[in-house]
């Protein structure tokens, strides 16, 4: 063989050595690009409180996923991936779990050893039931909020998932969190980190995610029940109470701030008995259990008309043996009264509560709830003093009021000035045109009497009852009606005005004869105990009088005929 042939065939063989070597390694790279584009899958993650959410979606395992959810040929994602992972595993049991699963193997950095750790302490998301991450322990969904917050803290880069849209990326395990760009005010709380494998049977999950709830309640006396619209005389120690439910992913918390923040109107006043303090005055209960206020992990406080009651963390030590969970229901009573400052009629005085809570177990934001309110009402009373013509208005007369009802304590209550209730009677006394005003009545029924008639006119000697009756609308916080009727001749309803909470009696009076006595109006005129005893004594003055003229007359006859 010349010497050119023996070179053409060492080229040759050279030749077909690196043809094999670079068709070796086309196959690889064409293996590999042929399994990430075969082993894409979609899944589409479906609303539950959130409305246009946005999630980070990181990538820790590549896998290949079958229908049964079952992963073959785990392996890291990236370098940044199996760094961030194995980090966050340093700090977990990972080292014992696997000297017991897999006693004899050292190979702590294997994909598929940290997938099976990870899996075996948050769970998998239920395709069945399509919803988010099932934990296989009571801690599992703590313990992925801790991942999802290492993970975020890393160097590993998410792609971007949004609300209801399909999310096509290559089948393995992905962990989905709610982007911190998206907790804006439209946004009520972030989902718990969602585990899942994408691939495999599951084309949706619901996120984990939900919010707590409040309420705000007004006990109604009339109703002997809890509403959101009462009625009530200023002076009224009436009952409210906050009702504040949790969210289902509680569990997904390692640490939950929770506070109500309660505002009183100007007319409504917390009512705080003399000698105690607020925490004396408030009763806080979870799930029916009284808990105690001790300052620190759990507080409340009064500033400018707004009380605070506030739960530092719900996960501490502390409440350990309340098994607070989403079911529970945690409850704050107070009593509240009407003041000289309440608004009469449909405008009503509001009460307003919020509840402030954390609201992403990732990034432990805040979260505020939509206010709830409720309204107490109260209402006036107008008596007009007129002669018996109907148009001449009398002022001076003077009339005491009390309060009547079913309770015994009802009977010897009289309106005061303020509209407050005493036990003693308070004389409101007709102005120059004929008016006395009551103010912050509640709905009821009260007796009207007059102690004292106009000068020249009839003392009246029955009491006057009025009725007023409210008819509140509880989804409307309104006051739908209010009416009024009235038991008496010489007094009438004489307009009610629904807007302003105001009822108008006309009540007239009988004038006396010309140059008739006082002694004599009383004794036609007295009502009481004060009026009749005058009555009885007129009569007996009367009786004497009439009784000594006649034995004077029979003794002067009788002297005639003896003369």
């Amino acid at each position: 063989m010349n010497t050119t042939t023996q070179r053409a065939g060492s080229a040759l063989r050279c030749a077909a050595t690196c043809l094999a070597v670079l068709a070796g390694v086309l196959s690889v790279l064409i293996l590999r690009s042929g399994r990430a584009l075969a082993a894409e899958a979609t899944i589409t993650i479906e609303q539950q409180d959130n409305l246009d959410a946005t999630y980070d979606a990181y990538c820790l395992f590549l896998a290949d996923i079958d229908e049964n959810d079952v992963a073959t040929h785990v392996t890291w994602a990236s370098d940044d991936a199996r760094e961030a992972v194995l980090g966050f595993l340093s700090t977990t049991g990972y080292d014992d779990w696997l000297a017991q699963e897999h006693a004899g193997t050292a190979k702590r950095g294997l994909a598929q050893h940290a997938a099976e750790y990870l899996a075996a302490q948050i769970g998998t998301s239920s395709s069945s039931k399509m919803d988010a991450t099932e934990q296989v322990a009571p801690d599992g969904s703590s313990f992925a909020s801790r991942l999802a917050r290492h993970i975020a803290a890393s160097s590993l880069q998410p792609q971007k998932a949004a609300q209801g849209e399909p999310f096509c990326a290559a089948e393995g395990y992905w962990l989905f969190v709610t982007s911190p760009s998206a907790m804006g005010q439209d946004v009520d709380a972030g989902t718990a980190p969602i585990w899942v494998p994408l691939g495999g049977s599951a084309s949706r999950i619901v996120e984990k995610t939900s919010v707590p709830s409040v309420d705000k309640q007004v006990w109604d006396e009339s109703l002997d029940a809890w509403g959101t619209v009462a009625d009530a005389h200023v002076g009224q120690a009436v009952i409210y109470r906050l009702v504040g439910t949790l969210p289902q992913s509680f569990a997904s918390y390692d640490t939950y701030h929770y506070a109500f923040r309660d505002h009183l109107s100007e007319g409504l006043e917390l009512a705080v008995p003399a000698g105690s303090t607020l925490a004396d005055s408030l009763q806080v209960t979870i799930d029916d259990t009284p808990v105690a206020i001790d300052g620190t992990s759990l507080s409340a406080s009064l500033e400018a008309n707004t009380l605070f009651v506030e739960f530092s963390d719900l996960k501490s030590e502390r409440w350990a043996n309340y098994r607070i969970g989403p079911q529970s229901r945690i409850c704050v009573t107070y009593r509240a009264r009407l003041t000289d400052k309440a608004v009469v009629g449909s405008r009503g005085n509001p009460n307003d509560v919020v509840l402030i809570y954390t609201n992403d177990p990732v990034s432990r934001g805040e979260g505020k709830s939509e206010p709830r309110r409720n309204k107490l009402f109260t209402y006036a009373l107008r008596l007009r003093k007129l002669a018996q013509d109907g148009r001449s208005s009398l002022s001076g007369a003077e009339f005491v009021v009390r309060r009547t009802g079913d309770r015994q304590d009802d009977q010897a209550l009289f309106v005061q000035k303020d509209g407050t209730l005493g036990k003693e009677p308070h004389a409101f006394v007709t102005n120059g045109e004929g008016i006395i005003a009551l103010s912050g009545l509640d709905a009821g029924t009260y007796a009207i009497a007059e102690t004292k008639a106009p000068e020249g006119y009839a003392q009246l000697t029955h009491e006057i009852v009025v009725s007023i009756a409210s008819e509140l609308d509880d989804q409307e916080l309104a006051l739908a009606n209010l009416k009024a009727s009235v038991d008496a001749g010489d007094a009438q309803v004489e307009h009610i005005d629904a807007e302003a909470g105001l009822v108008t009696l006309a009540v007239t009076n009988r004038a006396l004869p010309p140059g008739q006595t006082d002694a004599r109006r009383l004794a036609q005129t007295g009502v009481g105990p004060v009026g009749s005893t005058l009555l009885l004594a007129g009569m007996g003055t009367l009786g004497i009088s009439r009784l000594t003229r006649a034995h004077t007359s029979q003794s002067r006859r009788h002297r005639r005929r003896t003369a």
